[in-house]
């Protein structure tokens, strides 16, 4: 898979967001069924259940480089 994904503390809210969505390199997810934060660094298609919640920029071949277990900080752009 070109993504990789972290649990998080609390789930998020879905109210009147899509059921699913086909998100591109570059996108930061929510994956439902699970409550996992993804980071999107290469092509996937569509699925039912990610909701796209934001970008980053950069860093996408370096995050797939990445072992498990690494950090990332996200912070809300202005």
């Amino acid at each position: 898979m070109d993504e990789e994904t972290s649990p998080l503390a609390r789930d998020l809210s879905v109210q009147d967001v899509p059921e699913g969505d086909d998100p591109v390199p570059g996108e930061i997810g929510y994956w439902v069924p699970d409550g996992n934060l993804v980071l999107h660094y290469g092509d996937v298609e569509y699925w039912n259940g990610i909701v796209r919640i934001g970008s980053f920029d950069g860093g996408r071949g370096e995050i797939a480089r990445q072992a498990d277990g690494f950090r990332v900080t996200i912070e809300r752009a202005d």
